[in-house]
């Protein structure tokens, strides 16, 4: 019984963060990279509550979703977030439309951990270009109506490599590490608007992109990370699973000896998906 009293006292804080960050968002749910993972995730953990506009390049899988959630309240619109022309037919047919929350979970990483020496310029510019140029577009355009708006909230999906870094990562983690200080820099300048962004920077999540379905200590599903996202404080960067918390701290300590525990990892991570 003594233990159970402080176990109660947490699961009604998390549920009051949870109730507390609803009440942010007043408006339509835009999800992108909806089809597949983590955005896959929210847009269920959504589907009952708020008008949705899911995003991704592919159609059928978002339909699925949408027949899945059982909810009229969903829209879906394909679109490749690598093009510019179409980030422009996302962000015009959004002018119109109240946003309470935009999540942007589109992302892409290495085809094989390796070293910038060896990536192949096209796998880098694709990174670049979705996780700085065209992330950069979107987050802007959606600040614009933001300040017109006088609310809203951005989650941007970054990765807690973007605070750590990471060999043969190198590239994916430089452009988590943009978005972080992105965001960072654009609460400081909405804070009078209302507006608020937030990074979100975990680990390891049991997604198509990790090329894993398991969960342990280590990963966690993609509904485990939303819940305990929405449970969380929103704040600038928020990293919401214990122990990513710990193993960011940990790999903080000591550059050195971090580099070399990173690279004896993505050295067997790289070997496995060789092998596949």
């Amino acid at each position: 019984l003594i233990l159970l009293v402080p176990l109660l006292f947490i699961c009604q804080q998390l549920k009051s963060k949870s109730k507390q960050n609803l009440a942010k968002i007043k408006g339509t749910v835009i999800i992108t990279g909806a089809s597949s993972g983590i955005g896959k995730a929210f847009a269920k953990y959504f589907s009952k509550k708020y008008d949705l506009i899911l995003v991704a390049r592919r159609e059928q899988e978002l339909q699925q979703i949408k027949e899945d959630c059982g909810s009229e309240r969903i829209t879906v619109f394909p679109c490749d977030l690598q093009q510019v022309s179409e980030v422009d037919r996302l962000m015009d047919s959004l002018k119109e439309i109240k946003i309470g929350l935009f999540l942007n979970c589109a992302g892409i990483t290495h085809k094989i951990p390796n070293q910038l020496l060896e990536l192949d310029n096209d796998e880098v510019e694709k990174i670049l270009n979705l996780h700085i140029q065209q992330t950069t577009k979107i987050i802007s355009k959606v600040n614009t109506i933001f300040q017109k708006q006088k609310h809203g909230v951005f989650v941007q999906m970054s990765s807690g490599l973007g605070i750590t870094g990471s060999p043969f990562l190198s590239v994916y983690a430089a452009s988590k590490a943009y978005q972080i200080n992105l965001v960072k820099s654009l609460n400081a300048e909405s804070e009078a608007y209302g507006a608020q962004f937030v990074a979100a920077c975990p680990l390891w999540v049991s997604t198509p992109m990790t090329m894993t379905k398991k969960e342990n200590l280590q990963f966690i599903g993609p509904k485990t990370f939303v819940h305990k996202f929405m449970a969380s404080t929103w704040k600038n960067v928020v990293n919401p699973y214990w122990f990513h918390r710990l193993i960011v701290c940990i790999l903080s300590i000591n550059d050195k000896v971090t580099g070399r525990i990173q690279w004896s990892q993505q050295v067997v991570t790289r070997q496995k998906i060789i092998t596949k």
